[in-house]
């Protein structure tokens, strides 16, 4: 929750601009009609981003509720992005707002969410403060970038050394399927190789689209 001077328009620039220079913002996945899964980064995606206004505190958290609660009941389809949105919560009685932020566990975690609301906070604020021309980072500056970072993981999950490693690491785990249900090592499972390479490498392919 937020409370102080609210605009709307500039909280959508300010996630607007999130999106614009995070490319796992921008991702979509690609995943049973290929030779194997891809994900994709999209140059430009709109932010999904919809106003809520009442006129009680009560009321206004009733409508986060609700907001909540259907979000919990829906779901993002891998192929379109952005895979999040954010809800946006005003008393039109005082200054308070408050933000709600949804997004699929694919591309953001716990540290991520973090650094990312804290950077929309600084770009929203200083916006308000009309110092848009100095937000934007000096992307020359960047030690790596995400795709560096996907390339580093392709090279090493080609890594005979890597494959070696890893597989004396799990030779005596349970199977687990790809989507979190364990498979005892009774139960007669076998998963193929062509499978295996693929889900291993669901999420260090990448590409880049328009």
């Amino acid at each position: 929750s937020f409370s102080g001077k609210y605009d709307f328009n500039l909280i959508k620039k300010a996630f607007q601009m999130l999106m614009d220079e995070n490319p796992v913002l921008r991702t979509s996945f690609r995943i049973g009609d290929l030779s194997e899964p891809i994900q994709l980064v999209h140059k430009k995606v709109a932010v999904s981003i919809t106003e809520f206004i009442n006129f009680e505190d009560q009321l206004l958290e009733n409508d986060i509720n609700d907001y909540v609660s259907d979000r919990q009941h829906l779901s993002f389809e891998w192929e379109l992005p952005p895979l999040w949105q954010v809800g946006v919560f005003k008393n039109q009685n005082n200054d308070k707002f408050s933000i709600c932020l949804d997004f699929h566990h694919s591309i953001l975690d716990g540290w991520s969410v973090a650094t990312l609301m804290q950077t929309f906070c600084e770009y929203y604020f200083k916006e308000l403060g009309g110092e848009a021309s100095n937000i934007l980072i000096d992307k020359g500056s960047a030690k790596g970038t995400y795709a560096d970072f996907i390339k580093l993981e392709r090279s090493a999950s080609d890594d005979e050394t890597h494959q070696k490693f890893w597989k004396n690491e799990v030779e005596d785990s349970n199977l687990v399927s790809p989507y979190g249900v364990s498979q005892s090592k009774n139960i007669n499972i076998k998963i193929s190789k062509k499978f295996k390479s693929w889900w291993w490498r669901l999420f260090i392919n990448k590409i880049w689209v328009n």
